[in-house]
């Protein structure tokens, strides 16, 4: 086949396309441009130009063509703004997950159908069987959760050539095979911008508007806005501690949790009662039926929580759990497992 390497510039990218090469395959290196440190986009430290360095040596080495595209605008339409949307809604979006769904399986696939390429090949820990979304064999590195949005037809042409590796025998794999980003550390942060600070990123998008924290019907404190905030995060940062010691009645502050956040009166309400953040029920909007799901996760690398009962609502479904799962908040996606595979994808509300 022809098939379409996403070349990120790191060690698993690398790996993914050499195995497509030993595989016979007509393979094209693809790097993606999605973000460029402009503006307040200078929050971050993407390094996008040695990334594309890195990439085009990848594909030297391999003796495959290269090209580089530019994404800038698909990424902002598709991932950014929706992802600031979220947070203006008082959601709590996964803008990792999107970027798969609309970029790396959207405008790429895209791309390969111009290219000619009938496949895309890219480095994520993930396996496809029969049709059928399943988790990479490394748990540490397992990227399934982050690949759940994708519909039937983007898997059909997608492949993962790491799915069954560790990221230690990836890392050996880069060495023997001599790739020069085989010690190249491993990317951190949100997908393709890298290293951010969230909350100032939100804030120089979408505005700080002090508001008031409280803390048993007491005000103790002040935010910049109750839109940059998500349930379960630390507050302590927000909150002045001789009014908060005058609530509680003790002068150690223990640590502070937003457990609700009102968009339209601008509040937040913290407490250090963490049992106020567990929910054994969820409700999702649901991108496909979670009634076969034996397990549901809220987060990356999130505990799973076993499924008791599934009812189909009006408008959502609602999921009954084994146990309670620590701060769901509305925007976040969830995913929904049998075993190893990944039967149902959807987003708290």
């Amino acid at each position: 086949m022809k098939v379409l390497a996403a070349l990120s510039g790191g060690v698993d990218s690398a790996v993914a396309a050499a195995r497509m090469v030993d595989a016979g395959h007509e393979v094209v290196g693809v790097f993606m441009k999605n973000w460029s440190p402009l503006s307040s986009q200078s929050l971050t430290d993407c390094p996008w130009e040695q990334d594309q360095a890195d990439a085009q040596a990848v594909a030297e080495q391999l003796t495959i063509p290269f090209r580089s595209v530019n994404f800038e605008r698909e990424y902002r339409e598709l991932v950014v703004e929706p992802w600031l949307a979220g947070y203006r809604a008082g959601k709590t979006p996964n803008p990792d997950a999107w970027c798969n769904r609309e970029v790396k399986f959207g405008a790429l696939l895209r791309l390969a159908d111009e290219l000619g390429c009938e496949m895309v090949a890219t480095g994520h820990y993930a396996r496809v069987t029969e049709g059928v979304l399943c988790k990479g064999v490394d748990p540490t590195k397992d990227q399934a959760y982050f690949l759940a949005l994708l519909s039937k037809q983007q898997l059909a042409r997608a492949v993962f050539p790491l799915g069954g590796l560790t990221k230690t025998q990836v890392r050996a794999e880069a060495s023997a095979r001599g790739l020069p980003v085989a010690q190249k550390k491993d990317s951190q942060g949100i997908c393709f911008i890298g290293h951010l600070n969230v909350h100032d990123y939100l804030a120089s998008e979408l505005g700080r508007q002090p508001g008031e924290v409280m803390l048993r019907g007491e005000r103790v404190g002040t935010h910049e806005g109750a839109h940059l905030a998500t349930l379960g995060q630390r507050a302590n940062r927000f909150i002045e501690n001789a009014a908060v010691a005058k609530v509680l009645g003790e002068a150690d502050i223990p640590p502070l949790f937003v457990v609700s956040r009102d968009i339209g009166t601008n509040t937040l309400e913290v407490s250090p009662d963490r049992s106020m953040l567990n929910a054994g029920v969820l409700h999702i909007l649901t991108v496909n039926d979670f009634s076969q799901a034996q397990s549901v996760q809220i987060r990356y690398h999130g505990e799973e929580a076993k499924v008791m009962r599934v009812d189909v609502l009006e408008n959502c479904q609602r999921v009954t759990l084994s146990k309670p799962v620590w701060a769901p908040a509305p925007g976040q996606v969830v995913v929904g497992y049998q075993g190893d595979q990944v039967v149902a994808s959807g987003e708290l509300c």
